[in-house]
């Protein structure tokens, strides 16, 4: 007898334990069995399972008549222990707890399958370690069922929503448990959507120096143009949101939060049907496909592209038609990934250049623009060089810069850019040069950016 109510005291324990109540908080305990004997030991030893259980009363009955749906449970051998959730924690701040816990293993589980799908860890880590991060994974597995078992207990439909402040804690934390994924996980993702970007007229610009200049250039022109325009560029001074602009607005938080929450649920379902081989994206691939809801929910005509980091490899490369590619100048920038030469940079740069795609491109170094030239050919694509020859300034008022360009490509014409620097003349040049490879029906007085 003694031995029966110490495995329900265990079990009690159990369950007050995993839900974080403090012994001080005592509860009605409910023994339900349809044994009478099991009963008479529980009614004879009430007092003693009280004490021991935390039970502010016990009550013993052959069934659940008058327990609450939502009781939490140990299961005995011939007894069931139910105690109602509402004497135990406050509902609501147990509710808030629970999805905390779910964003946490979410965390966790992310972590763990980036590393599992990490080529070079798995090739590398001891079997021991790469053991040890499977177990780790069917560990939060299991977590994450019993949180979401107890969530649904709860009424699982008034979920808190996550605020724009976390999301962007969230995406900003994703360093710290993922590495660079291939393309064709980004794609996997871009499939989920139902491949939005093939619906955008998609620009895409690359370079070392000024990319961020042509981007927003070209954002410029075409919204002065009267196009709707997205831009996708980093980083961001102040907001993350930055990083997206509708028509040269930032993006609002509202539907950054909501592009956050579509891509995770794609990301969270991918993870489950595909364990083995699909990852958590990285900061980066992230906010690319956040931007490419955003775009594509605001409908978005043309959509403005920086890539991030090289180009051959890069999330944005996954778009399989833009409609042009630029090229900014190139230096030696992040060699250890790219090259040790300005021309393996360029190659890695020209990697964009899709299938008869146009390219504009800075055309100052000749070792990089034999690079482009050469790719530029293999794709079938024409190449538009922009060199500084092709610009005479007419004047500077140390506010803006008034130039004349004439790249040989289309007719002469005069620019006016709210820039002091010179360097970006070229910058401007380029995003002109690539307005007019578009057609966009560029006048002269559209072209003051």
């Amino acid at each position: 007898a003694i031995e029966t109510i110490k495995e329900a005291v265990r079990g009690i324990r159990t369950v007050r334990t995993s839900m974080n109540v403090p012994n001080s908080k005592k509860a009605t305990v409910y023994v339900v069995s349809d044994n009478a004997e099991i009963r008479d030991i529980f009614e004879h030893g009430k007092v003693f399972f009280a004490a021991l259980g935390f039970a502010s009363e016990v009550l013993v009955q052959a069934d659940k008549t008058g327990i609450a749906e939502d009781a939490v449970s140990a299961l005995l051998p011939e007894a069931a222990i139910y105690m109602p959730l509402a004497e135990l924690v406050d509902i609501e701040k147990e509710r808030e707890r629970l999805q905390k816990e779910v964003k946490r293993l979410e965390g966790e589980l992310a972590r763990v399958n980036g590393m599992l799908n990490n080529e070079k860890f798995v090739s590398r880590a001891p079997e021991a370690k790469i053991q040890e991060e499977r177990d780790k994974r069917e560990k939060y597995t299991q977590m994450m069922n019993q949180v979401k078992e107890r969530l649904a207990q709860l009424g699982e439909e008034v979920e808190r929503k996550m605020t724009y402040q976390e999301a962007e804690a969230y995406i900003n934390d994703t360093p710290r448990f993922t590495t660079k994924n291939t393309l064709e996980n980004t794609k996997a993702v871009l499939e989920k959507m139902g491949h939005p970007e093939r619906r955008m007229k998609l620009i895409h610009v690359a370079g070392s120096n000024g990319k961020g200049s042509v981007c927003a250039y070209l954002s410029s022109i075409l919204t002065t143009a009267g196009k709707q325009t997205g831009l996708f560029t980093s980083p961001h001074l102040v907001d993350i949101n930055e990083r997206f602009q509708i028509n040269q607005e930032n993006v609002s938080n509202e539907l950054f939060l909501e592009a956050f929450e579509a891509v995770m649920d794609m990301v969270h379902t991918l993870l489950k049907e595909q364990p083995d081989t699909f990852a958590h994206p990285t900061f980066f691939e992230l906010l690319f496909l956040m931007g490419i809801y955003i775009f594509d929910k605001a409908n978005m005509e043309y959509v403005v592209l920086e890539t991030g980091l090289g180009g051959r490899f890069d999330a944005t490369n996954v778009i399989e038609h833009p409609l042009i590619s630029v090229i900014t100048s190139i230096s030696l920038e992040h060699t250890e990934y790219l090259g040790d030469t300005c021309a393996k940079i360029a190659g890695e740069k020209a990697g964009i250049i899709k299938e008869g795609c146009p390219v504009v491109y800075d055309g100052t170094r000749e070792d990089v623009s034999e690079v482009i030239e050469a790719y530029a050919a293999k794709m079938h694509s024409r190449a538009y060089a922009i060199r500084p020859e092709m610009y005479k300034i007419l004047m500077n008022t140390h506010k803006t810069i008034d130039f004349s360009m004439d790249t040989g490509y289309y007719e002469p014409m005069d620019v006016s850019i709210d820039s002091v620097a010179e360097y970006q003349i070229m910058n401007a040049m380029e995003a002109v040069t690539a307005a007019e490879v578009m057609d966009i029906g560029l006048t002269e007085e559209e072209s003051i950016v």
